[in-house]
């Protein structure tokens, strides 16, 4: 991408839990994604849904998405070569929400599924990955998530 890259400056947060990675792509690009093969991905905002269980949990997780210099380990990191991080959703919910989350966003239909498989080659999922070009759909969805309005209980944001 040309031009400088802004990031998001978070205040990571400790503990596990699980996180939606808000991501922007500002032209169309196709890469190699792993074993999913070529993807094409159009220009828009991204939705990745992720968990961070293991040691180190969300801080650690996270820090190595904002990283921009390493070798593409899963999915999300191809399209991070190319899509700039805005905002981090993230529940410190003990919950392993991860695989509900991707069902919520699949079911509404202001997002689509633009990776089959993307993210989910361990799950049943169909996907981890979601697009939209329509902000306020977004703002829509930040905000459910935001006041605990769906299943998923109530979760924080990291904006830019």
């Amino acid at each position: 991408m040309a031009g400088v890259r802004k990031e998001i400056k978070p205040r990571l947060p400790a503990g596990q839990g699980t996180y939606i990675l808000v991501l922007e792509l500002s032209g169309r690009t196709t890469c190699r994604v792993g074993a999913v093969g070529d993807l094409r991905f159009e220009p828009g905002i991204y939705l990745y849904v992720g968990s961070a269980f293991g040691p180190g949990g969300l801080r650690a997780r996270l820090s190595r998405h904002l990283e921009t210099d390493k070798t593409p380990h899963w999915h999300i990191d191809y399209l991070r070569q190319q899509a700039v991080i805005q905002e981090i959703w993230f529940t410190l919910d003990p919950r392993h929400l991860e695989h509900q989350a991707a069902r919520v966003l699949a079911e509404r239909e202001a997002f689509s599924e633009p990776g089959p498989g993307f993210g989910a080659a361990d799950c049943s999922c169909r996907t981890h990955l979601f697009f939209t070009v329509n902000q306020a759909d977004l703002r829509a969805l930040r905000k459910l998530l935001s006041n605990g309005a769906t299943s998923l209980g109530t979760w924080g944001v990291q904006r830019r």
